[in-house]
C-alpha cells in the first residue's frame, strides 16, 4: 500500500486474517498446533489458510492492523473492514476500535445465519461478523460523506450466508456482501482496493460491476487463482 498515492482510491473493501491459530491454555496465549485436536471440525474452523499460520501475538496483531488501517485511510476516504471476534483477535480488535474511534463512522452486523459450533465449552457460537466502516477525516455524526443509497434503504444488519471455501482458503468473502458495499458506496469507474485479497472476490465483483480495482495478495497460489477467476468474469452491460 505504501506504493499507492494518498487519496487515490475511492473505497477499500477487505477482510484480514482473524488470528485463528492463537488460543488460551492455563490463562496464557499459545499457538494452536495441529496436535491440539484430532477433530476435523476444529481443524477446519481454525485452519483458514494453507500457507499462513495465522498466529500473531495479541500485541503484534494489534500493531500490524493499526498500521494497515492507517495506510487504508491514507489512500482512501472510506474503508470497509470485515472482522470477527475470536480468541486471537478479541483484545486487539477492541483496542483498534478504541484507537480509531473518531474514524469509525458506523458498524454493520454481517449475520451469517448460524454459528459454527464453538471449539470449547462455555463459548458462544459466532454467527456474525463486524463490518467496521471507517472514514478519513470523518465529520461528527453518522452521516457518510459520500454514499449512493436512498434514505431509509440501507439496513445495519446484512443477512448473507457464508461463502464456500476455494482451493485451501476457508475464509472467502460472499459475493453479495461485496456487491452490497459497491452498490451503496461506489459508482461505475471508481477505484476499489483490497489489500488482503485472498481468492479475489472483491476484484471479481468489481469487474462484474464495472469498477476498477487493485488487489494485494502475498501468496502466489491465490494470485494464480485470482487471475483464473478474473478471466471467467463477464462485465455487466451498462444501460443507456
Amino acid at each position: 500500500m505504501k506504493k499507492i498515492h494518498g487519496n487515490s482510491v475511492d473505497c477499500v473493501i477487505t477482510s484480514p486474517p482473524y488470528n485463528m491459530r492463537l488460543r488460551v491454555l492455563n490463562n496464557k496465549y499459545i499457538t494452536r498446533e495441529n496436535t491440539d485436536s484430532k477433530s476435523r471440525e476444529v481443524q477446519f474452523i481454525t485452519r483458514k489458510y494453507s500457507e499462513f499460520d495465522d498466529a500473531f501475538s495479541i500485541e503484534d496483531y494489534y500493531e500490524f492492523h493499526k498500521k494497515a488501517i492507517k495506510e487504508m485511510l491514507r489512500v482512501s476516504h472510506i474503508v470497509f473492514y470485515v472482522i470477527s471476534i475470536v480468541t486471537g483477535s478479541k483484545e486487539a480488535l477492541f483496542k483498534l476500535i478504541g484507537h480509531f474511534n473518531k474514524e469509525i463512522k458506523d458498524i454493520v452486523i454481517w449475520d451469517k445465519g448460524f454459528g459454527q459450533p464453538a471449539i470449547h465449552g462455555s463459548i458462544l457460537n459466532r454467527g456474525y461478523e463486524f463490518v467496521i466502516i471507517l472514514e478519513s477525516n470523518a465529520k461528527l455524526g453518522r452521516a457518510f460523506s459520500k454514499s449512493y443509497f436512498a434514505r431509509g434503504t440501507m439496513q445495519d444488519i446484512w443477512r448473507i450466508g457464508r461463502s464456500k471455501s476455494k482451493e485451501g482458503h476457508n475464509a472467502c468473502f460472499p459475493e453479495e456482501l461485496v456487491s452490497t458495499i459497491l452498490k451503496g458506496w461506489t459508482k461505475e469507474g471508481d477505484m476499489v482496493l483490497d489489500p488482503f485479497a485472498g481468492t479475489g472476490t472483491t476484484g471479481i465483483m468489481c469487474k462484474s460491476m464495472n469498477r476498477n480495482f487493485i488487489l494485494i495478495e502475498k501468496q502466489q497460489k491465490y494470485v494464480d487463482l485470482i487471475n483464473k477467476r478474473l478471466g471467467e468474469v463477464r462485465c455487466q452491460q451498462t444501460m443507456i
